[in-house]
């Protein structure tokens, strides 16, 4: 029997739901319900979750309403550990829980999370970064999509996110960042591999720091893993790629390649960190007497640059980016070595090695 629904606004503005049917079992399903909504088709879904709810056999869960922080750590254990996130990612939950959605709502019970208590959050959040509300704002609804697969809710609250002005990107332009790779060359083969794996190859630093001599194909590289401070992991996006190298940057990997195991590591042997790769290019720019820009800044130069040669699908594909909005931050095909060719013919050819390492 299909059960029967019915919508009334009330004088209020609010909408009163009538569901009525029999489940399969023969038992008569009956719910009157005004729900936290603000339109007569938000109304409408509610009723049908309502009957769906009813046919899982999830309502009589509901009512138990537990507190979010008693779903935190199921949510824990079975979506974050068993989803096997990377370790960034799962720091990156236990802080947006700990100093935002623990805080604020961690001792509401699910089904009280509404819109207006979301937008109450965001006000309260007023003096932090947009993209730092976002970021708790989609970890808020992972966590109450879980605890509707869980039965705990029957439908989710409306989650509008922050809007998020795109600011451009810091970047070198060509003869800054030619005079700062001339400057890195002649200093060491550690510090010319920093600059020209950044920026002419558009490595990520974790991706720096966990490349291998392995990963060198001839005039390419295979980037298939990243690392966070102690931990290997695969990259940003789960996605191994291929990047071409300029005849330069070539030189230099091919020369640290020798010595097997990292390519950039510190003089004990030790695995580079973000701090090391950092010290290695406030050296360079020092010397060189450029702007001390960040080392993804060199990436941000490479993106650029390779938009503006090749085209936004080109870089895409060389940044390794899922969705090609990210890439279009850079205003602006098939990556191959004609790639490497034509940005080391922009900026510049420069055949000498740097001195050998001490």
């Amino acid at each position: 029997m299909q059960p029967k629904f019915r919508v009334v606004e009330q004088e209020d503005g609010r909408f009163l739901v009538d569901v009525r049917g029999t489940l399969p079992s023969g038992r008569v399903f009956r719910r009157r319900v005004i729900p936290k909504v603000s339109s007569k088709k938000q109304a409408q879904d509610y009723g049908y979750a309502l009957w769906k709810a009813a046919l899982d056999g999830v309502l009589e869960v509901r009512r138990a309403k537990p507190k979010l922080s008693k779903i935190w750590p199921v949510f824990w254990e079975q979506h974050v550990l068993g989803s096997r996130l990377k370790p960034s990612q799962q720091r990156s939950l236990e802080s947006l829980w700990d100093n935002h959605i623990g805080k604020a709502f961690g001792e509401m019970p699910v089904t009280d999370i509404d819109y207006a208590a979301i937008q109450a959050f965001k006000g309260s959040r007023a003096d932090r970064a947009p993209k730092t509300v976002n970021n708790a704002l989609i970890a808020l609804k992972t966590v109450l999509k879980f605890a509707q697969d869980k039965g705990h809710l029957v439908t989710l609250p409306k989650i509008q996110m922050l809007k998020v002005q795109k600011g451009r990107p810091m970047i070198y332009d060509i003869p800054t960042y030619s005079r700062l790779v001339e400057t890195a060359l002649a200093m060491s083969l550690e510090h010319a591999a920093v600059v020209l794996l950044g920026g002419e190859c558009g490595l990520r630093a974790g991706e720096i720091q966990a490349l291998e001599h392995g990963d060198v194909h001839g005039n390419s590289l295979v980037i298939q893993r990243s690392a966070w401070r102690k931990h290997v992991g695969p990259t940003k996006g789960y996605a191994a790629r291929t990047v071409p190298m300029t005849p330069r940057t070539a030189a230099v990997i091919h020369e640290l390649a020798k010595r097997k195991g990292l390519i950039v590591r510190q003089r004990q042997g030790q695995a580079s960190s973000h701090n090391s790769l950092t010290k290695l290019l406030r050296q360079a720019q020092e010397e060189a007497r450029v702007p001390k820009l960040s080392l993804h800044a060199l990436r941000h130069t490479f993106a650029t640059d390779v938009t503006k040669l090749l085209g936004i699908r080109a870089a895409q594909k060389l940044l390794g980016h899922a969705d090609v909005t990210t890439t279009e931050r850079y205003e602006h095909g098939v990556a191959d070595n004609e790639t490497a060719l034509t940005l080391e013919k922009a900026r510049g050819v420069t055949k000498a090695l740097p001195p050998a390492s001490s």
